[in-house]
């Protein structure tokens, strides 16, 4: 099937997506690597997620890769792929009904080189899309992640806003809304300077109450922590806290969280990273804490708290 489509000798099938359009599933797909580039789009014959399916179009759609799939509240359905090209669908999802048009953020440039999605969200559309940025360490050295990057609009075709970072390492991701109203995102997680791990990977973004989505990044400073062991913490209410502890001990230490038992700090002559998890990350609160170790009096105690 996918030789028949592609004049890449690898033809690998990457980068598919899954919609739930007019009572079906439907995955786009994309073809090619180094040569040959194309895409389409599968439907279930089955009406489950899991198919089998079959092409819609018996042939390729586009020339080039990344396409997903939107559909209006009127039921027009959307093809989007590349850079933030759009065109309708006829009713079988088999070609288009009107000429593609590009997509722009504010500037007049692309959201991005490809990945592009779009969540329509109390009115408001939202096109995301990937690209590579580069930025400095601590160090000097420059780092270039591979980015999820993020525009708003009124309408469909925009105008739409200035493109600005949803999610560093986020790249080519996709919007969805859980049964829980909250909008959540997908991502494969590669990490900097192009090491592409390919993490599977959720997560639940924030939207503030003029809607704007991003991503909540939680506070890597380092805590202060009295002589007693309390601590602040402040953290969004809707998100979960994050603490990471670092303790280099001469003894076996066990941990608590306001009281709660956390986990047991093994012996170490270097420091070792754990992160608070279960009933003890439960057991933060916005605001004062205390952290308590077991028999601190026979032990070489150093730590550090990050949040």
């Amino acid at each position: 099937w996918a030789k028949g489509l592609s004049t890449d000798g690898n033809v690998p099938v990457w980068a598919p997506e899954l919609a739930y359009i007019n009572g079906n599933w439907y995955m786009t797909y994309s073809l090619g690597f180094s040569s040959g580039f194309c895409g389409g789009i599968l439907v279930s014959t089955t009406g489950k997620p899991e198919g089998p399916y079959t092409d819609t179009a018996k042939r390729k759609l586009v020339d080039n890769i990344d396409g997903s799939l939107f559909q209006e509240d009127d039921g027009t359905v959307y093809y989007i792929y590349k850079d933030g090209l759009i065109a309708t669908m006829n009713e079988d999802l088999t070609g288009f009904t009107s000429e593609f048009k590009p997509l722009y953020g504010a500037d007049g440039l692309p959201v991005g080189f490809e990945g592009c999605y779009i969540l329509k969200r109390n009115g408001k559309y939202y096109l995301t899309a990937a690209t590579y940025n580069q930025s400095y360490d601590k160090n000097g050295n420059i780092i270039t992640t591979y980015d999820s990057m993020i525009a708003v609009s009124d309408n469909v075709y925009g105008p739409y806003s200035e493109t600005r970072l949803l999610m560093r390492n986020g790249g080519h991701n996709n919007l969805f809304v859980d049964k829980d109203g909250r909008v959540q995102t997908t991502l494969f997680a590669p990490t900097g300077t192009l090491g592409f791990a390919c993490q599977p990977a959720v997560q639940v973004l924030h939207e503030d109450e003029r809607g704007i989505i991003s991503v909540v990044v939680p506070k890597t400073d380092e805590l202060n922590v009295d002589e007693n062991g309390v601590f602040r913490l402040s953290y969004d209410k809707g998100t979960d806290p994050v603490l990471n502890v670092q303790i280099t001990t001469r003894r076996p230490l066990e941990v608590y969280i306001n009281g709660v038992y956390a986990f047991t700090a093994e012996p170490s002559l270097n420091p070792v990273n754990y992160a608070v998890s279960g009933e003890a990350l439960k057991a933060l609160v916005s605001g004062q804490n205390r952290i308590t170790f077991s028999d601190t009096r026979r032990a070489d105690l150093a730590f550090t708290l990050s949040g």
